[in-house]
C-alpha cells in the first residue's frame, strides 16, 4: 500500500525530500517505521539520507531495524563511491585538457613553420 502511494505520489511531483514541520522527509519516516521497500524506492529516487530532522537526527539515527540500516547504509556507501569516482573522473580529465592544449601549440607551430 504505502510503496504505491509513494509511487503515484512521486509520478506527481512530489519532491522525494520534501519535509514535514518536524523536518522529516519521506526516508525518514520510512526508516523510522520499518519500511524497508519504501526506504529502497525512495533511495532509488535519490532521496538524501543525510539531511537530519529538526532534532538533528539523522536517517540513519531513525532506522527502525537493522534490515532497514543496512540498506540506508549501502547507499551512502555507493553515494561515496560514486563520488569518489566522479572525483577522479574530473582529475583525469583536467590532465587530459592539458595534453590537448599542448596538441594545438604543437600544431600552431607546425603551421608557423610551414608558412615562413
Amino acid at each position: 500500500g504505502q510503496h504505491e502511494a509513494a509511487k503515484l505520489l512521486l509520478a506527481a511531483g512530489l519532491h522525494v525530500d520534501c519535509r514535514t514541520r518536524k523536518g522529516m522527509t519521506p526516508l525518514a519516516m520510512a526508516v523510522q517505521g520499518g519500511h524497508i521497500e519504501l526506504a529502497d524506492l525512495l533511495l532509488k529516487r535519490k532521496a538524501n539520507p543525510q539531511i537530519k530532522n529538526k532534532r538533528e537526527q539523522t536517517v540513519l539515527e531513525l532506522c527502525k531495524t537493522e534490515e532497514v540500516r543496512a540498506v540506508v547504509q549501502a547507499a551512502l556507501q555507493a553515494a561515496e563511491e560514486a563520488q569518489a569516482q566522479m572525483e577522479e573522473a574530473r582529475a583525469g580529465g583536467e590532465g587530459k585538457k592539458r595534453d590537448r592544449s599542448n596538441v594545438r601549440k604543437k600544431r600552431g607551430k607546425a603551421e608557423e613553420e610551414e608558412e615562413g
